[in-house]
C-alpha cells in the first residue's frame, strides 16, 4: 500500500532511495511509516526554525534568510549543507543580536571545532558571515560579526590528503580505467570539469570542437575548447 507523508522529500541516489524532512531538509531514517521515521519527523518539526521567532535574535535573521530568494536559489546539496550549520546552532535562535559580536563568533567556533572537527567549524563562520552579510542590507545588523574572525588553521603535521595526481600517475590511471570511469577521468583531467559537472554532462554540450556548460557550483558559463580531439 503506498502513501504520502506530507513535508517529506524524495531523493534517489546512485540507486538508492533516501527521504528528507522537506523543511529541515534532515534525513529521515527508516522506511516511511516506520516508528523510527516518524519519530524523526516530529523532532524535526519540533526543532525546525519558525518564522515567528522573537524579533532582533539571531532566530529572526536566520529564519528570514532561509525564506529569501537567495537561500532558495542555493542548489539542493548546498541547502542541505547550510541546514546542518543552522540545526546546530538551534540552541541559540532566541540570542538576542544586541549580544552578538566577534567574541560570541569565536566561542561558536570552537564549540562547532570540539563536536565536529576544523572543516565544519570554519563552514559554520562561513555560513553565518553570508546570512550576516545578507541581513545587514536589509537592516537586522549594523555590521557582520563574523568578519575577520579566524579560521581553524590546519596543524602542520597533519597528513596531506587529495593531493594533486602527478602526469605519470594521471595517464596510468586513465590506461588502466574502463568504460563510463574512464571518460569521467579525462573530461576531469583534460576540461578541469568539477565532478558535479561530469556527472551532469549532456552530449549536446559538445559541439564544433568545444564544450559549452553551465557550472552547477557557481552557476557560471564556461565556454573550453577541446584540444584532445
Amino acid at each position: 500500500m503506498n502513501f504520502r507523508i506530507r513535508g517529506v522529500k524524495k531523493v534517489r541516489a546512485k540507486g538508492r532511495v533516501y527521504y528528507y524532512h522537506r523543511k529541515t531538509m534532515i534525513r529521515l531514517p527508516g522506511l516511511p511509516g516506520s516508528t523510527a521515521f516518524m519519530d524523526a519527523i516530529a523532532r524535526a518539526e519540533r526543532n525546525k526554525i519558525e518564522p515567528d521567532v522573537l524579533p532582533g535574535t539571531l532566530g529572526a535573521i536566520i529564519s528570514a534568510y532561509r525564506a529569501s530568494p537567495e537561500f532558495r536559489s542555493l542548489r539542493e546539496r548546498t541547502q542541505r549543507d547550510y541546514q546542518n550549520v543552522l540545526n546546530f546552532l538551534a540552541p541559540l535562535m532566541q540570542l538576542p543580536l544586541t549580544e552578538v559580536g566577534p567574541r560570541q563568533i569565536y566561542e561558536i567556533r570552537d564549540a562547532a571545532f570540539e563536536r565536529k572537527k576544523r572543516r565544519f567549524a570554519n563552514y559554520v563562520l562561513q555560513v553565518l558571515s553570508r546570512i550576516f552579510n545578507w541581513g545587514k542590507s536589509r537592516g537586522f545588523y549594523e555590521g557582520n560579526p563574523a568578519e575577520g574572525v579566524e579560521r581553524v588553521r590546519r596543524p602542520r603535521d597533519s597528513k596531506t590528503v587529495n593531493r594533486r595526481w602527478t602526469d605519470a600517475e594521471f595517464e596510468t590511471v586513465l590506461t588502466n580505467a574502463k568504460g563510463g570511469l574512464r571518460l569521467g577521468i579525462a573530461l576531469g583531467g583534460y576540461l578541469g570539469f568539477r565532478l558535479g559537472d561530469v556527472l551532469s554532462l549532456q552530449w549536446n554540450a559538445y559541439q564544433d570542437g568545444a564544450f559549452e556548460i553551465r557550472q552547477r557550483k557557481t552557476g557560471e558559463s564556461l565556454w573550453v575548447p577541446c584540444t584532445m580531439i
